[in-house]
């Protein structure tokens, strides 16, 4: 068995030094091959339980996936921004970069609350 101080204000941090968190430690005896992670202390149990994974909800998910969508069209729009900048760009580029920076805003202006039935708007081709 080995001792560790459990975080009080979480039930779930935990080192080996009592002085963590301004002391506000419990102190909890665990077996040597303990590794934590995933886990919270009850106190009045003196157990481990593992934590409960709540899955994403379907909003979150498509949130995510336009966030995924946005940045990837920030990548490719990335050079042809600065070949603007730089009075650089061709006009089939600067035609690339107006037909990305719509569908950009039209990802950015969607209603995600039919989750997860959404229509996702086609990436423009190249």
């Amino acid at each position: 068995m080995k001792t560790i101080y459990v975080y009080a204000g979480d039930y779930r941090s935990w080192g080996t030094s009592p002085d963590l968190w301004g002391g506000n430690t419990l102190l909890v005896e665990v077996p040597d091959d303990f590794q934590g992670g995933g886990k919270t202390y009850n106190p009045e149990t003196k157990e481990w339980a593992d934590d409960v994974i709540i899955p994403p909800t379907a909003l979150e998910v498509a949130e995510q996936q336009r966030n995924q969508f946005i940045s990837e069209a920030d990548t490719i729009m990335a050079d042809w921004i600065i070949d603007l900048q730089l009075g650089t760009i061709t006009d089939e580029n600067r035609q690339n970069l107006i037909a990305w920076r719509a569908y950009k805003e039209e990802l950015k202006a969607m209603d995600l609350s039919s989750a997860p039935d959404i229509a996702w708007p086609p990436k423009p081709v190249i």
